[in-house]
């Protein structure tokens, strides 16, 4: 009976394990697979399918496919951008620290000019194609506002600020254009700002999580900005404080000085004007008494 359960066991042991294998091996196949595409458009619909199902690698060559077909695909570029590094991301998680430098080697050695990574590259190639998208309308708030997201990624803030600004201006009840704009403001501690768009986002949409959330950070912020403001000034208020009092305590003993300046100069004017005192007369001898 036993041995009958053990065989039993063994052969749903068997079967588990090999139902795993087959649907790893689905798996595989299916990322495997590569397929040609003749259209732009379908490529970089495909990509965004794939990136949503969280098949990376597949996404990269249906956007790359998508790029080469139309090089000035501008969201081809950026989705490119985006799922490269999210695999940079992942590789990084899982690489092996690097090895500290030995004291043998030569430290005077100039260190290598780091590659750019494929999405830094691909970011960049997104910038040039939204930029000549407008060129061509330069209304387009779109363009500038994925132009804003994509120096946003590059880690130039001030002109993912301008891009965003400028998308705000053209299209002012967007939720997420205010949205955007306010995060990146918020990575340039321009805290007052960045209340204000926040501030704006979830009145256009009260359903607005990240706006709220970000317009929490933003508030926090910017009490902090106000709170180191009002140290500052009352710092210096007190320096001006302390040095306006050794001014007027120097400014007395100024006073007291010419004061007594001003006496030992009078006396010694008073001095000068007093007549000069003559000694008394003697009184004349007598002829009388001169020839005793």
């Amino acid at each position: 009976m036993i041995s009958a359960l053990a065989a039993v066991g063994m052969t749903a042991g068997a079967c588990t394990k090999n139902a795993e294998t087959s649907n790893t091996e689905i798996v595989n196949a299916e990322a495997a697979e590569t397929v040609t595409y003749a259209d732009a458009q379908t490529a970089l619909a495909d990509g965004n399918r794939f990136f949503d199902e969280n098949l990376t690698e597949k996404a990269v060559d249906a956007y790359k496919q998508a790029t080469k077909l139309d090089p000035d695909l501008a969201e081809a570029h950026f989705k490119l951008g985006l799922a490269y590094a999210l695999l940079e991301s992942e590789q990084e998680l899982i690489a092996t620290p690097a090895e500290p430098v030995s004291d043998t080697e030569d430290k005077d050695e100039k260190p290598k000019k780091e590659k750019k990574s494929n999405s830094v590259l691909a970011f960049e190639n997104a910038v040039i194609a939204y930029k000549k998208l407008i060129d061509k309308d330069s209304k387009d708030h779109s363009a500038h506002f994925n132009l804003g997201r994509v120096y946003d990624r590059l880690n130039e803030d001030k002109d993912a600020r301008k891009s965003l600004e400028t998308a705000v201006k053209l299209e002012p009840e967007n939720t997420l254009y205010q949205t955007e704009l306010g995060a990146v403001l918020i990575k340039l501690a321009q805290y007052d700002e960045a209340v204000r768009a926040l501030k704006k986002a979830v009145e256009l949409d009260e359903g607005n999580a990240l706006a709220a959330e970000l317009l929490e950070k933003a508030e926090a912020g910017k009490k902090r900005v106000d709170y180191g403001a009002d140290a500052i000034k009352k710092t210096l208020k007190e320096k001006d404080s302390r040095g306006s009092s050794r001014s007027d305590d120097d400014d007395e003993d100024d006073s007291k000085k010419g004061d007594d300046n001003k006496s030992t100069d009078k006396k010694e004017t008073d001095k000068k004007k007093e007549p000069a005192k003559t000694p008394p007369a003697q009184p004349k001898k007598s002829a009388s008494s001169s020839t005793r």
